[in-house]
């Protein structure tokens, strides 16, 4: 009996949802029923295409299941005389006529016949006629035609709401979900009747003070898993499921600029690629500043993405800046597993990745043990940021340029893969335009960078008093300030030294003596100049391996050697 195989395609994937992929298989199950056919049914011989519409001439590529049918059919692993069931002609192609008949008279000169279910229509190898032909060709010619026609109106149709969109006309009902549609003057958001059009959006301020928390969160050092975790923790229902909140929905408010009251129009290409058309304007009422924006994305850039953190005060200030001096790699905390009695804090030690897989010899240090170090290095580096509203203030400024680098240079790398794609002379102009912008928001980066250093830290005791790492968004303004300022920390474990680098380059070696006390090392004049004056000593300028030869060079200079130590 020769074997009989069915061929499922819908161009929509939220048809899966319903019951296009369950109708089409019923139908070919019942007429094989009817006719006393075996439908192949291993899963490797199951041709289902999601989500793929063939009037957009994506059943050209390769990667198809009608396709790898063909494939099968030259490879011989299915015979003729085999049987391809397709609901209509249209499901195989929508292309052109011209594009689409040969694929059709492919499958029938390999010796396969074709079975639509609409119109219960055979097309046979070896008997099917010219008038058979010519009928084949005027149902896929109407097919293209209708798809073609159908695409047209709808993209002409939502252009149009788009253009009516820049006069501030609402897309019908689409919005945010954290505005309500207005039908009349007076602000009412019930339509007077079921075909009513809205007129306008109006805040719902509920939601929006959901929104604003979320930014709020994230300014503050929470990453997008427990932003979730703490609004479903509260009770706070999300926006469009009664599922709760989940990390992806955090993320798209973060990065949906609607927020900001901005719409960008979009169109789908041939390919079926969705993307921007012409320029975003204002269309709805902004809930959110521009720096808030920015500061919120520059928080998501400056943490380890998708690493959750626990809620809880304890946010680990070395994340991201503490390094092995051995060997180089990450430091890790841990702890012994045991539940700490009420009112204490659970011990945790830091220790080198790569020793916990017995590849550094790298010992551990106790993670409370450090924190003394961690103000040390704050007070050398003059973070004066975290205590003085100035210096806060130039910190707010930083956070929007970086937040608008992290946005540029994501356009830049797209305009870069497009440009692979397709040699534009548009795309190019993009390119460098973008490259453009990234030159002078590096240079507002570098200068507010300056006006941070300008400030100096007179008074240590003065700023550790002010300090906050106690709660959680103080230890992650500490820790963000430092990463942006691209600090790292060389960790010795065993002789509890301190190896800090600004930008790769070595400012500073901190011994730790005792609990408070330090031996400061300067990296340069700048730092020696800080140091004597919040401690009133002078040590020598660390000698740099100018060289590169991997050698440190030994002291020449008087004063205190902490390599002693």
């Amino acid at each position: 009996m020769n074997k009989v195989y069915s061929y499922i395609r819908f161009s929509d994937p939220r048809q899966a949802e319903g019951d296009s992929y369950r109708r089409q298989l019923a139908d070919t199950l019942a007429y094989c029923h009817k006719n006393n056919l075996q439908l192949v049914s291993d899963s490797e011989y199951m041709f289902f295409d999601k989500g793929i519409s063939a009037y957009s001439g994506k059943l050209r590529d390769d990667n198809t299941e009608l396709s790898r049918f063909l494939s099968l059919v030259q490879a011989g692993e299915i015979r003729p005389g085999s049987t391809l069931i397709v609901e209509s002609l249209d499901r195989l192609s929508r292309e052109h006529v011209r594009q689409a008949l040969p694929r059709f008279m492919d499958l029938l000169n390999a010796g396969i016949t074709i079975h639509t279910l609409h119109g219960d229509k055979t097309y046979h190898a070896d008997n099917y006629d010219q008038f058979d032909l010519f009928q084949s060709i005027m149902e896929m010619s109407r097919a293209h035609s209708e798809s073609e026609t159908k695409s047209r109106r709808i993209t002409s149709r939502w252009h149009d709401k788009q253009e009516q969109a820049k006069a501030g006309i609402p897309l019908g009902k689409s919005k945010p979900a954290w505005l309500d549609l207005v039908y009349d003057a007076n602000g009412s958001t019930e339509p007077p009747t079921p075909k009513a059009k809205p007129i306008g959006f109006k805040e719902n301020k509920a939601k929006v003070a959901i929104v604003d928390k979320i930014f709020r969160l994230t300014r503050d050092g929470y990453g997008r898993n427990v932003v979730a975790r703490m609004l479903n923790e509260q009770g706070i229902p999300a926006f469009r499921t009664k599922e709760g909140w989940g990390a992806s929905t955090i993320h798209q408010i973060l990065n949906n600029e609607a927020v900001l009251g901005l719409y960008q129009p979009h169109t789908t290409t041939e390919e079926g690629k969705r993307v921007p058309r012409g320029e975003p304007f204002m269309f709805y009422p902004p809930i959110i500043d521009r720096d808030t924006f920015e500061a919120a994305r520059a928080a998501v850039a400056g943490r380890n993405a998708g690493k959750a953190r626990k809620q809880t005060p304890e946010f680990q200030l070395w994340q991201g800046i503490a390094k092995c001096q051995l060997c180089g790699s990450a430091m890790h905390t841990y702890g012994n597993g045991r539940k700490p009695k009420e009112g204490e804090t659970a011990p945790r030690w830091m220790r080198c990745y790569q020793a916990k897989k017995g590849k550094c010899e790298a010992g551990s240090i106790g993670v409370c043990s450090m924190e003394p170090t961690f103000k040390e290095i704050l007070a050398k580096l003059n973070i004066l940021a975290l205590v003085q509203s100035s210096a806060s203030a130039i910190n707010a400024k930083l956070e929007v340029v970086t937040g608008q680098l992290v946005a540029e240079r994501a356009k830049l790398e797209d305009f870069k893969a497009d440009y692979a794609a397709r040699r534009s002379d548009t795309i190019r102009d993009l390119l460098y335009e973008t490259e453009d912008r990234i030159a002078a928001l590096v240079e507002q980066e570098q200068q507010h960078l300056a006006d941070l250093a300008a400030d100096q830290i007179i008074d240590k005791a003065d700023f550790f008093a002010r300090l906050d790492l106690k709660s959680f968004p103080g230890r992650s303004r500490a820790n963000s300030i430092l990463k942006r300022l691209q600090v790292e920390v060389g960790i010795d474990c065993e002789q509890r030294r301190f190896h800090v680098r600004k930008a790769g380059v070595p400012v500073l070696d901190l011994v730790q003596k005792e609990a408070e006390k330090f031996l400061a090392y300067p990296g340069n004049s700048e730092i020696s100049g800080v140091i004597q004056r919040q401690d009133g000593t002078w040590t020598p300028i660390l000698p740099h391996d100018d060289d590169d030869d991997g050698e440190e060079p030994e002291y020449e200079s008087e004063g205190h050697d902490s390599r002693d130590y």
